[in-house]
């Protein structure tokens, strides 16, 4: 009985240990979330640079990553046009220093370029493809508030 107790009491600290260096992220892990807060804020950046009004661009589903050398954001946006109508969602994807987005009109040319490119980075729910990249690091936050306008 007493043998039983003190297993019990060695499994419950082990457990305990576990958890906590669980939610300990490590050295590299804090590293790759800089990384990652660093290429938020140069998409948010291009976004702003590329829209034609990304304060009231509507923004979901923001996820990253980071592969050797380069951040991974997928997510999508919703934004106005000229005359001030929202014009659906639409998946976008950045790689990089290079961000991609489907153009608002399928019939663009450079439309079916664009969407497979950033299927393949994104997959169609999103989310970064890590199985794609080598050594890639898939961040567990959302960074849909980070990349949101104001």
């Amino acid at each position: 009985m007493v043998g039983l107790r003190l297993l019990a009491v060695a499994l419950a600290i082990c457990v305990q240990a576990s958890t906590a260096n669980a939610a300990q992220p490590s050295e590299v892990d804090r590293a790759k979330e800089d990384q990652i807060t660093d290429g938020v804020a140069l998409a948010r950046n291009m976004l702003d640079a590329q829209m034609f009004d990304f304060g009231s661009a509507r923004v979901r589903g923001v996820n990253a990553g980071v592969t050797r050398d380069k951040t991974v954001i997928c997510g999508f946006i919703n934004g106005k046009n000229r005359i001030g109508a929202y014009v659906g969602w639409r998946q976008f994807a950045v790689f990089g220093d290079q961000l991609i987005v489907p153009p608002e009109n399928p019939l663009d040319p450079s439309w079916p370029e664009k969407s497979a490119t950033v299927e393949m980075i994104c997959g169609t729910d999103g989310k970064v493809r890590v199985a794609v990249f080598r050594d890639a690091y898939a961040s567990p936050t959302d960074w849909t508030a980070a990349l949101s306008p104001g």
